[in-house]
């Protein structure tokens, strides 16, 4: 079986716990941060990949990501929104793909996408 280990990002606790449980049931090993600060404290955690929120307190999702490629260019970073998010912006900051938030099949589009490339990678 795949390994894969993904730090989720997401300020609202409801639907991180909601998203963390739907990818563990998968099969991913999920790492949980509620803001970007928090996040950047993980990176240590040698993670597969990023999944972040664009909107959220004390650090974005864009700010985020920004910050994770200074550490880690390689490291694949995704963004998700419930709304409306600037897509030319993310992936001029180096995003890896989008994900629309609580649309029908969100949890089986992450996990396809984030095995499949970081199959891919390795």
């Amino acid at each position: 079986m795949l390994y894969v280990k993904l730090l989720l990002v997401e300020d609202k606790k409801d639907l991180l716990d909601l998203i963390t449980l739907n990818l563990k049931m998968k099969g991913l090993e999920v790492v949980t941060a509620s803001n970007g600060l928090e996040a950047l404290e993980l990176l240590d955690e040698s993670v597969d990949a990023v999944l972040t929120d664009v909107k959220m307190p004390k650090m974005d999702g864009f700010q985020l990501l920004k910050q994770v490629k200074k550490i880690n260019k390689s490291l694949r970073v995704y963004v998700m929104s419930a709304n409306y998010v600037n897509l030319s912006k993310a992936k001029e900051l180096g995003a890896a793909g989008f994900f629309k938030k609580a649309s029908q099949g969100f949890n089986e589009a992450v996990y396809k996408i984030i095995t499949k490339e970081v199959t891919d990678y390795f």
